[in-house]
């Protein structure tokens, strides 16, 4: 019998940025069925009206009982986990834009285990309750934990080492542990492959499975798997945002021995954290609210075209059958069962109560009115172990059968690969089917052991003493804040960086080799140093929004570090922390707060800019002057970042960008400074440096001309840094946070193995606008991949664009933002 998938809403409460704005409500909920959007402003505006199966308020109290985390168990959680008992797959999928509360209804805040705990935690922890209930029925439950980011499937529970990420640093420590900690990154590293089996439905071979007896050794593989996406995080964009994570709980009951029951069910239930539905982050510069940019996941792209196909299938508006691309991505390959298979399926469509996301809300709204038409198929699931291994035999054998017929008599040599790797994954599904409960079970306390002896290498576990100092991870996702935990003991000091001879390995943007050192001051105190690089420069390590200086030697509890661009933490220091009142202001800060107060105040560029301004300041006045060498200390290390970024990345193109001002310096005491960030192209090194004695920006020189004599290289057209360059372009600073976005993301990849098509992808650094050039890119791989009319408007645009460019440059004309593409490629 056919199922319709369950659609739930959530609308979650105003977060801080919402209420700093001032953001108008514009949704209600009449009935715990029906949602309303509007918009608030418009005196009779529209009211848009949308039906689901259930509607969960929880902003505020104001229009019927508060449905919090317990709730959306009892109404949501209890079905899925009475649905598992009785043999039948479940998949709960949360979709929504990025910040509406997806994470927080699946896993929860920060502290899953207490108040908070998602549906997931809460599911697991009744789930066994269930099972021990039952004097019928005996049970093996085993978990898996994946990651789809950019087209990679990722096995979470298999511990990463090597230079991907925070590896065993510290070689003193025990070798058995770290042998056993490096055999699983080949594992890790690999791209696993998602297959469809004709009874079992989807499965990845080599993916770890884990047995748990009981929810404290679920939670702690759930723990690890959290602290592995930790890790991964590169640079400021939080990758964890821009990935789909799936967790699985596979349960048996059986009757007799699990080798040979006399019946047995077998279900699963897959807890399907989506990314963001768009991506929307504001910085703080100056007052100023500013959107970073957005970006597409491609992945939810071909989801929204998978249930739009569907959708159009089960409500009869489609004529004929269209054909549903299931395998266009990973994420649709994995959730077909779900979608149109064996699965009772639910959704959660998470929303924000804001004004300001109003359109972000009304589009998750209608994705989810196309998924409430879908329809399952789900039946029990009753075959005992013994029957799969039967019919895996028999396709193993109908396999060999068909290379044999193959090969002939040539030979190994004309084999057919692709059967031979099908016969060797169904032989490894055959084993595991074949293993015995006491097998199972000894391989989830290896896969434990392992996990603890990694942890053990990068040095999160917890020491001996309950009062060492640790730096405790802050991240842009919530749910992953806190995961990271460093301690410091008396004992030897703490040695953070990239390299192989570290303690704390940390990979990501700006992170060198050996950063620093920390030691235990004393009981209120810890002490940092400082380590120079092979450039001999000091690292960029930030303590409250300042760059330390070397001088700069103690923390205190509750500072807040930034290492390089890509890892923040907390200082935690208990001894203190029992006898100092709790400071809200510190603990409630938000990972795009550390970064906005950033302030780099020790780099030769900033000296020289106060040099001038302190010449300046009697034209300007002091408060204009201070005012503006505020704001350019907090923009200096975003585009520093960016140049952090072209030198890893794209090494060859010699790109420079520098932070500039559009207007006169003596004229801010009219109207603030307009910042702009200029990208220059820097002469080969071998062409040596260049005097820049008469290449004096002219405005500069006409202004300050008394002065202008005394200055270095301040303002410079032609020379940076003592080298020839030549000026590409010029970005305004909203256009260049939304670049640095797409940088953070193209650096991301980079790290991560995926090489970039500078002609075929955005490109942050083009002089076309970032966000058109992306979301052609998208609306491009959108048509293709539904075989639909291809859109041509925009790349007439970006021809007739060109070719303006192309007619000016052949007329001699000076573009500020022309002829990129070319230039970088001299």
């Amino acid at each position: 019998m056919a199922d319709n998938i369950k659609v739930c809403i959530r609308c979650r409460p105003f977060n801080k940025r919402e209420l700093e704005l001032q953001s108008e409500k514009c949704v209600e909920m009449p009935i715990s069925t029906q949602i309303c959007v509007f918009d608030p402003t418009e005196e009779g505006g529209n009211r848009n009206e949308f039906a689901y199966d259930r509607c969960f308020w929880s902003t505020d109290d104001t229009s019927f009982e508060k449905a919090d985390q317990q709730t959306l168990q009892d109404e949501v959680g209890q079905e899925l986990l009475e649905n598992a008992i009785k043999g039948y797959n479940d998949t709960l999928f949360a979709y929504g834009q990025t910040g509406s509360g997806k994470t927080w209804s699946v896993i929860g805040g920060s502290d899953i285990h207490g108040a908070d705990a998602g549906l997931l935690p809460r599911l697991i922890t009744n789930l066994y309750v269930k099972l021990r209930e039952s004097s019928e029925w005996q049970f093996t439950v085993t978990v898996s934990y994946l990651e789809i980011y950019n087209e990679q499937l990722r096995d979470l529970f298999a511990p990463k080492s090597g230079s991907g990420g925070p590896g065993a640093g510290d070689q003193t420590r025990d070798s058995g542990a770290n042998k056993r900690a490096s055999t699983s990154s080949g594992a890790n590293s690999q791209n696993l492959e998602i297959k469809v089996h004709p009874t079992l439905g989807i499965f990845v071979p080599g993916m770890t499975e884990a047995v748990c007896m009981s929810e404290d050794e679920v939670m702690k593989m759930l723990d690890f798997g959290f602290n592995q996406r930790a890790v991964a995080e590169t640079s400021m964009n939080p990758r964890s945002s821009r990935s789909h994570t799936i967790f699985t709980i596979s349960v048996v009951l059986y009757q007799g021995t699990l080798e040979k029951p006399t019946k047995q069910l077998n279900s699963k239930i897959n807890m399907v954290d989506l990314a963001g539905s768009e991506r929307q982050k504001k910085t703080n510069a100056e007052g100023d609210h500013l959107k970073e940019g957005a970006a597409i996941n491609q992945s939810l792209s071909n989801l929204s075209l998978v249930i739009h196909a569907l959708a159009a299938q089960c409500s009869g508006k489609s004529k004929k059958k269209e054909h549903v691309p299931y395998r266009n991505s990973k994420l649709t390959h994995f959730l077909q069962p779900a979608l149109s298979g064996n699965s009772k399926t639910v959704m959660i469509a998470a929303v924000s109560p804001a004004l300001n996301n109003i359109q972000e809300t009304l589009s998750t709204l209608r994705f989810a009115n196309s998924a409430k038409e879908i329809k399952t198929k789900p039946t029990t699931n009753e075959q005992s172990n013994q029957s799969v291994m039967d019919q895996l035999k028999d396709q193993i054998k109908e396999l060999q059968k068909q290379l044999a017929a193959g090969g002939g008599t040539a030979g190994p040599a004309q084999l057919d690969p692709n059967i031979l790797k099908e016969i060797q994954e169904l032989k490894e599904l055959k084993d595991k089917f074949g293993e015995s409960f006491e097998e199972k079970l000894a391989q989830g306390e290896m896969t434990r052991a392992l996990h603890d002896d990694h942890m053990d290498a990068m040095g999160l576990m917890p020491p001996d003493d309950p009062d060492a100092p640790c730096l405790l991870s802050i991240s842009a996702d919530a749910a992953l804040s806190g995961k990271m935990c460093f301690y410091v003991t008396k004992k030897k000091e703490l040695v953070l960086g990239s390299g192989s001879d570290v303690d704390v390995r940390l990979a990501g943007l700006g992170i060198t080799e050996k950063m620093c050192g920390l030691r235990h001051l004393n009981d209120e105190a810890l002490q940092i140093n400082l380590f120079l690089d092979a450039e001999k420069k000091l690292p960029e390590v930030y303590r409250n929004g300042m760059r330390l200086a070397p001088t700069d030697k103690v923390l205190n509890h509750n500072d807040r570090l930034f290492f390089g661009k890509a890892f923040a933490f907390r200082v935690l220091i208990p001894a203190v922390a029992r006898t100092e009142e709790k400071r809200e202001e510190v603990l409630d800060k938000e990972f795009d707060d550390l970064v906005g107060e950033l302030m780099d105040t020790q780099s030769e560029n900033f000296h020289q800019t106060r040099e001038f301004m302190e010449t300046i300041g009697e034209h300007v006045g002091q408060q204009n002057a201070e005012r503006f060498l505020k704001q350019f200390a907090q923009c200096l290390p975003l585009v520093n970042e960016a140049n952090q970024i072209a030198k890893e990345v794209r090494p060859q193109d010699r790109l420079l960008m520098r932070l500039d001002v559009l207007i006169d310096p003596m004229q801010f005491r009219n109207a603030p400074p307009a910042l702009c960030v200029r990208l220059y192209k820097l002469a080969p090194p071998e062409d040596g440096p260049v005097d820049n004695e008469d290449l004096k920006r002219e405005y500069v020189v006409n202004t300050t001309a008394a002065i202008a004599e005394d200055l270095e290289d301040i303002f410079v057209d032609g020379v940076v840094d003592g080298r020839a360059v030549v000026e590409l372009a010029v970005f305004s600073w909203t256009n260049f946070l939304t670049r640095l976005h797409g940088m953070r993301e193209t650096f991301d990849d980079w790290h991560h193995g995926k090489l970039h098509n500078w002609d075929l992808e955005p490109d942050p650094w083009s002089e076309v606008s970032y966000l058109d050039h992306h979301e052609h890119h998208v609306e491009k791989s959108y048509h293709k991949s539904a075989a639909a009319e291809k859109d041509v408007h925009l790349d007439v645009a970006l021809e007739n664009l060109q070719n303006t460019n192309n007619l000016r440059n052949a007329s001699g004309a000076l573009l500020p933002n022309a002829g990129l593409n070319s230039k970088i490629g001299e």
